[in-house]
């Protein structure tokens, strides 16, 4: 058989792994740091725990450290090993679990004697834990939350709350994760190291800006999938928000799709861009959101630019292209990324 008789559209040849790559986008939990996938997988646990035996799941604590093992003679705890634990069939309260960030096995042991305080100082004491990443899952407390502890149960202070199931998704919590986003890993240069090469934008800068929002909207949306880079009719979209259902009867939901662009006045080398350029790239952005909303059917659609242009170039950012969002009911957000602290200090005093 001829090269050319192999052609098969897509299919380059023989060599499927090209279209693979090119054509397939990057699965669930793609992307999160370590800690975020932690703390998705422990909410999944506990919510399918919940559904299937709440009433077994109403007295203690449940303790998930972030170790894949423990030695039982450092400290003289006896653990026991469940290989199955991510299918919610067993006991989660009452019991310390050592788990990898997949949390499909663990480790426990019973920890029914102690009361809240006298836990955390075992884990930080006896067990040596206490600047290990550890969720704490309480089933008697108000709505049923999970605390996550970043550092380690030792910085009891730096704890977030989580809500047990999924939580409603608007277009104003979207944009709050991004925001939130913003002021800890972009507004400030050099809190996302590699974004500036010498002053000027990177030529990953979307990419990495399209990474860290992942991570930060997996760690606020624990109940839904966040995928990136997903093909459709139109073309690859950026950020995908579902839904998922276990029931056989009902289809996952599409709840938004994020567009991401990028605002330059000049390439990585220093080489200026037409400065109406952005204006292309802005209504280019819109009707790609539109389309991917369409493709996906999904209730909301934005397109969210990082502006990285220089301040005399840095304007309205929208312009025409606002007409058309508004008509096709796109979400629309501007954030401005500064190259050096006193250009951004400048801007903001």
């Amino acid at each position: 058989m001829s090269q050319d008789n192999k052609q098969l559209g897509l299919w380059k040849n023989d060599d499927f792994a090209e279209t693979v790559a090119t054509h397939s986008g990057k699965g669930n939990d793609a992307g999160h740091t370590t800690s975020t996938r932690f703390l998705r997988e422990v909410h999944k646990l506990v919510t399918r725990r919940q559904a299937v035996a709440s009433e077994l799941e109403s007295d203690g604590m449940a303790v998930f450290l972030l170790k894949s093992s423990f030695s039982k003679d450092a400290c003289g705890v006896e653990f026991h090993e469940e290989y199955a634990l991510d299918d919610g069939l067993r006991r989660l309260t009452s019991r310390l679990w050592m788990v990898t960030p997949a949390v499909i096995k663990g480790s426990y042991t019973d920890i029914s004697a102690f009361t809240g305080n006298q836990l955390i100082e075992w884990i930080s004491g006896h067990l040596g834990c206490g600047d290990v990443p550890a969720i704490i899952y309480n089933p008697s407390a108000l709505g049923r939350q999970i605390r996550f502890y970043g550092n380690g149960v030792a910085d009891v202070e730096n704890c977030t709350k989580h809500s047990v199931g999924a939580t409603d998704i608007t277009p104003e919590r979207i944009e709050a994760v991004v925001n939130s986003t913003y002021r800890q890993r972009l507004l400030r240069p050099g809190s996302l190291s590699g974004l500036w090469v010498d002053g000027f934008p990177s030529s990953r800068a979307e990419s990495m800006i399209q990474e860290t929002l992942i991570n930060y909207l997996g760690g606020h949306f624990l109940g839904f999938h966040i995928y990136s880079e997903q093909t459709s009719e139109s073309g690859r979209l950026d950020i995908l928000l579902e839904e998922p259902f276990t029931s056989p009867v009902q289809c996952n939901v599409m709840h938004a799709v994020l567009e991401l662009k990028v605002l330059r006045s000049h390439t990585v080398s220093g080489s200026p861009k037409p400065k109406l350029s952005y204006k292309k790239i802005v209504v280019e952005g819109v009707k790609q959101a539109i389309a991917y909303k369409d493709d996906r059917n999904s209730r909301i659609g934005a397109l969210y630019c990082f502006d990285m242009r220089i301040a005399k170039e840095r304007s309205d950012c929208f312009g025409s292209a606002l007409c058309l969002a508004e008509y096709y009911d796109i979400k629309l957000g501007q954030w401005v990324l500064y190259s050096s602290a006193s250009e951004s200090r400048h801007a903001r005093y």
